[in-house]
């Protein structure tokens, strides 16, 4: 007992103190249930891709997409950030916002673990664990704030990271990892009840959609999707304006946050111009990489339960049309249990279905509706914008909005006895654990040869590095396509990567982005080896890095060509990779490959200077301006004060091939056009190897394109002669 102080004062004191200590229990309460479930998920993840045996200074994927990400960790490693990769792209460096990505906050965490990790292929690793678990808390709070009792908001947090969407992307699709999607899909819900969260809620829900809008970009589309219909929701429903003021408070903060993200790649695009490497997306992509209902409830791939395993086989057997990447938007056996009675709850007006089952349902149906092949969203990209094209990709949502559902359901059996509603909760647990985690059995079967193939690519780079200077420039054939490489013969995409990721100090040339290093690797493709070698010798490079898997005669050819010129030598050669030193090239160029590359890059017409060769080149038109197929007959459509994009295909009659060069022509006047991409389907449709690299792409300026009618032609350089091949005239209306 206080002596001296009033009965009244001791009493308040006490009380105080009693409010803080819960204060305090109340707080390490939350904390372990964020925890817990986070460390609960990455160790499940952990122990189902092998545990201690998994090595993680090798990458979980070492091919295709995921050596995009990969690459940009390695900058964010090096340089402190990803825009930037002065190693890249040589010589001029890689100007990574060209192609506005823009996952800022995933890189963030990568830049975070490189003060305390050594390696960038770990730092990756550890990120996307990382991410698994930040997914478990972050779905496990938003549980917690739609009243939900810690064991159903534990088991919806875990089951929601182990999602076979999420495990199917893995590092393969970085930037695709859904630790931030509940924090806009929860808003969604309580504004479909009729409910503005208070600010202590609604401030870690507002800071996870503020992280959101500096992500990429498709996360923000679909949650302020959500959060509209919400909003709309909870505003009929209930009669209230406030959710409908608050959602578009939301709404316009996530808005303003995606337009500051990309305000660095707008930039630099205005300066360096749009890359013709970047396709133009078109609104029939919206049905290419559409959801499919089928898709959410079909087991995952080669499940060890043989009547599942069953139905994807004869799923495959189906051949479905349209199966994309959408293929792995699947949810799980719990995730499809709650998608199924969400929909239900909708469809079948279940009288007493709680008020968050109510909203989720609706936003269930609602993505589907705009998501699906032939929905709303095919619409919106019609008439709108057809940047958003993979609607599939909304499946993190819906299986969000599924969890609320089997949290709903747990505490239903819980009500009475809340023993019996734990027992749920870790049966649950359970199964949905055995059934999602066998999405990473792909990765498993894939982790020693992956292990292999980076062994393979670290010892030869490691090795090279130790014989020749530092920053010395790696010159990297066959020359390869960015962002739309679909592989060369053995070659898969962006194998060109590789050693980059790998290497300490070289500089490589791949991948060319902007539009000039385009054109320089473009003119530089055409050259024999000889020219070649001395093109590369007189632009700085010292070695010429050989890559036999994109070559069908194994590069026999390139090869002999390149050790024929004099002052060249092989450095290294492990059977796949192949070192040719130029160092000592005479530093002098020969009149044909200076000519054709100088040319190339000022962006000189070079037919103006060439007279037309005898017949006419081979080529298909898929796209004039927003005209998709034209009628080349008749005249086609283009808007005023708009550049104008053209896109197709063109081989030479020089035996049915590719051409040296394109250039397109309006009323005479050439204009550049970036020729070379992969276009297997023509090859395979000509039966003609040769004509593989036939695609072309090219921008027509505004300035060029006055009021009235005018006249579009291709025009196809032959390989052999200097003339070129002309395609008839193509009529053109400007209004």
């Amino acid at each position: 007992m206080m002596t001296g102080v009033p009965e009244s004062k001791q009493h308040h004191a006490i009380s105080n103190a009693a409010r803080s200590r819960r204060w305090r229990l109340h707080l390490v309460t939350d904390l372990m249930l964020l925890v817990g479930p986070g460390m609960l998920a990455a160790v499940i993840v952990f122990f189902a891709l092998g545990g201690v045996r998994w090595n993680f200074g090798v990458p979980l994927r070492f091919s295709s997409d995921a050596l995009v990400y990969i690459a940009q960790s390695k900058t964010t490693f090096e340089n402190g950030w990803w825009w930037v990769s002065p190693r890249q792209a040589a010589p001029s460096g890689l100007d990574a916002l060209l192609f506005p990505s823009n996952s800022n906050i995933d890189q963030a965490l990568v830049w975070l673990l490189r003060w305390i990790l050594n390696s960038p292929f770990t730092a990756t690793n550890f990120a996307w664990l990382l991410m698994i678990a930040l997914s478990a808390a972050s779905c496990t709070y938003v549980a917690r704030t739609l009243q939900f009792s810690r064991a159903a908001s534990v088991t919806a947090g875990v089951l929601f990271a182990l999602s076979p969407y999420a495990l199917y992307r893995n590092i393969d699709h970085f930037s695709l990892v859904t630790y931030l999607v509940p924090f806009p899909a929860a808003l969604a819900v309580h504004l479909g009840m009729g409910r503005v969260p208070m600010w202590r809620t609604a401030w870690p829900l507002l800071a996870g959609c503020v992280l959101l809008g500096f992500n990429y970009v498709y996360y923000a589309f679909f949650g302020c999707f959500f959060i509209a219909l919400g909003a709309v929701a909870g505003c009929v429903t209930r009669r209230r304006t406030r959710p409908l003021l608050a959602g578009g408070g939301w709404i316009a903060l996530i808005a303003l946050c995606t337009a500051l993200n990309l305000a660095p790649s707008l930039w630099v695009i205005g300066r360096e111009g749009s890359p013709l490497l970047v396709r133009e997306k078109v609104p029939a992509e919206a049905e290419v990489y559409g959801l499919k209902i089928r898709q959410l409830v079909s087991p995952v791939f080669e499940h060890s339960f043989p009547p599942f395993r069953a139905w994807t086989r004869r799923e495959a057997v189906a051949r479905y049309p349209l199966d994309t990447e959408n293929m792995i938007s699947r949810l799980g056996l719990v995730g499809s249990l709650g998608f199924l009675a969400l929909v239900g709850v909708v469809v079948v007006a279940v009288p007493g279905a709680s008020a968050p089952l109510l909203s989720a349902g609706r936003l269930v149906v609602a993505g589907l509706l705009l998501a699906t092949i032939g929905g709303f969203g095919s619409l919106f990209n019609l008439f709108v914008s057809p940047d958003i094209r993979a609607y599939n990709r909304i499946a993190p949502f819906i299986a969000l909005f599924a969890m609320v559902a089997v949290a709903a359901g747990i505490d239903a059996l819980g009500s009475r006895r809340r023993l019996v509603g734990r027992l749920a909760a870790i049966l649950v647990l359970a199964i949905g654990t055995w059934d999602q985690t066998q999405a990473v059995r792909p990765l498993v079967a894939a982790l020693v040869p992956n292990a292999e193939a980076f062994e393979n690519v670290h010892q030869f780079v490691s090795a090279l590095e130790k014989t020749v200077p530092r920053g010395t420039m790696v010159l990297q054939v066959p020359f390869t396509l960015y962002l739309n490489d679909s592989g060369h013969a053995r070659m898969e995409p962006y194998d060109h990567l590789k050693p980059f990721t790998v290497s300490q100090h070289l500089r490589w040339s791949y991948p060319a982005l902007s539009n000039r290093q385009f054109a320089w690797q473009e003119a530089a493709s055409q050259l024999q080896p000889a020219d070649l070698a001395a093109l590369a010798a007189g632009a700085g490079f010292g070695l010429i890095w050989v890559d036999r898997f994109g070559y069908p005669d194994g590069a026999d050819l390139t090869l002999a060509g390149l050790k024929a010129v004099p002052g060249t030598r092989t450095l290294l050669d492990n059977g796949r990779y192949v070192a040719i030193d130029i160092g000592y090239v005479a530093q002098t160029l020969t009149s044909v490959a200076g000519q054709q590359v100088a040319e190339f890059v000022a962006d000189k017409p070079v037919t103006q200077t060439q007279t037309g060769c005898r017949g006419a080149p081979t080529i298909a038109f898929e796209r004039i301006g927003e005209v998709r197929s034209p009628n080349t007959a008749e005249p086609t459509q283009v808007p005023l004060f708009r550049d104008v994009e053209v896109a197709g295909w063109a081989v030479t009659p020089e035996s049915e091939r590719q051409g040296a060069d394109m250039e397109v022509a309006v009323d005479g006047t050439p204009f550049a056009a970036a020729y070379g991409f992969d276009r297997p389907d023509v090859a395979e449709y000509l039966q003609v190897p040769t004509a593989q690299p036939s695609g072309f792409r090219a921008l027509i300026p505004a300035q060029a394109l006055a009021p009235g009618q005018h006249q579009l032609t291709l025009r196809v350089q032959s390989r052999t002669r200097p003339c070129f091949y002309e395609s008839q005239n193509i009529p053109l209306v400007v209004d």
